[in-house]
């Protein structure tokens, strides 16, 4: 697209922070050192050197060498523009994702990471996984070398990599000023090099991380769950994990391993941090109702709590039906995502909202003898279904009285409909 037009197109959002996204295709990949960078446009160069200010930019490549040939591109140009300050050099936020190739040389101070400005606080890195063919099957001698300044200076650090190596833990251990993380996942935890055994020790008594309020865990296996005690997080204010549950097999066999006591262990033992930890988000886990039920009530300072694509091993209607009221006593936010059929613990639910306060009734009156109880909103949803269903409850009318005598906003989501 012509820079014109990219210019004329980004205008019209005035002072509003801007975003710029590129997105190549493998065929035209720069693999080859020797060839010329089919990506590193003039309309390219001049959007990073005479266009906008941009506040987020995002590059996509088949590999690292068409990044390399941008990043030394506007290093030279650095020496012709003098002091002026280009869009390229006053990016706060950075997303970089390689899908396939990987060629960062073994020499730190030849890396193009090294050209990254300084302005970026906001770093996305998305690493091409391990299982390509052609790969070796280790990764653990593969060099990723992101400046130690770098990451001191980063408030929000992003990454995905399932390389089984001491990568990410070297760098971790530079996040000093980090307040949102985001660790990303394939089949191995990649903190640890399988053949130093020394590694372990390493990763559990240095990765201490004194800044950061949201951590969240995408693609984590079952089989991985002591990952929790690699980190301490002295003020975590919110952990959000996302579970990867690949085949049945794999389905089966996270049933086995406890991450109620990997969790409670983490945020009371490791990392001592209950006085701030308010808010937790659990996805696409196998578990039991008991097992939720134990992981809640242990974690009494709450206010925010979700559980989303849940698969239960037993009778999930025990969930709301045997959960203490006093279990959750700060709780403001309950959602309850894609909920696996219509009935699902309705009224059970329902009885725990209301048992959390007695009925506000005195004297033919609505008053109430103790202070309202915290909880405010409640969400549920459902997932798509192979035929159409109606609920088997009256929602509208249970909705009614929640929200009317208890102060709860209620959210209930349509059934839907999937022909797939």
């Amino acid at each position: 697209m012509p820079f014109k037009k990219i210019t004329d197109w980004l205008s019209r959002s005035g002072s509003i922070p801007k975003s710029f996204e590129v997105i190549t295709d493998d065929r035209n990949d720069c693999s080859d050192v020797a060839s010329a960078c089919k990506y590193t446009t003039v309309a390219m160069a001049k959007m990073l050197t005479d266009g906008p200010n941009l506040d987020h930019l995002s590059l996509e490549y088949s590999g690292t060498q068409c990044f390399r040939n941008l990043v030394e591109t506007f290093h030279i140009s650095k020496a012709f523009s003098g002091s002026r300050t280009r869009p390229w050099d006053t990016v706060r936020s950075l997303s970089l994702k390689f899908r396939t190739f990987w060629s960062e040389p073994p020499d730190p101070s030849a890396s193009s990471f090294l050209h990254i400005p300084s302005s970026v606080t906001s770093l996305h890195l998305h690493l091409p996984p391990l299982g390509i063919e052609g790969r070796p099957a280790s990764m653990t001698s593969t060099p990723l070398h992101l400046p130690p300044d770098l990451l001191q200076r980063l408030t929000s650090f992003s990454i995905h990599c399932d390389w089984d190596g001491l990568q990410v833990s070297t760098a971790l251990t530079h996040c000093q000023n980090v307040e949102d993380l985001t660790l990303g996942f394939g089949g191995l935890v990649p903190f640890t090099d399988l053949n130093d055994p020394s590694s372990y020790s390493f990763s559990r008594s240095e990765i201490v991380l004194p800044k950061l309020r949201t951590l969240r865990f995408r693609s984590l296996s079952p089989h991985n769950l002591d990952v929790f005690s690699f980190l301490t997080t002295p003020v975590l204010n919110a952990l959000d994990i996302h579970f990867s549950i690949e085949n049945a097999e794999d389905r089966l066999d996270s049933g086995q391993f406890d991450f109620t006591e990997n969790i409670h262990k983490f945020i009371k033992k490791r990392s001592k941090c209950e006085d701030t930890f308010r808010s937790l988000s659990i996805r696409s886990a196998y578990s039991t109702a008991w097992e939720l039920i134990q992981l809640v009530e242990g974690l009494p300072s709450i206010t925010s709590l979700t559980f989303a694509d849940i698969d239960f091993a037993d009778d999930d209607s025990i969930l709301f039906y045997h959960n203490r009221p006093t279990g959750l006593p700060r709780l403001e936010t309950l959602e309850l995502l894609e909920v696996s059929r219509p009935d699902f613990f309705f009224q059970g639910l329902m009885n725990f909202v209301k048992s959390r306060q007695p009925p506000p009734s005195k004297d033919g009156k609505v008053a109430f003898d103790q202070p309202p109880d915290s909880l405010k909103q409640l969400v549920l949803t459902y997932r798509p279904e192979p035929h159409v269903l109606e609920h088997g409850h009256d929602v509208s009318e249970n909705v009614e009285r929640l929200r009317r005598v208890y102060g709860v906003s209620v959210n209930i989501g349509p059934l839907l409909f999937s022909n797939a």
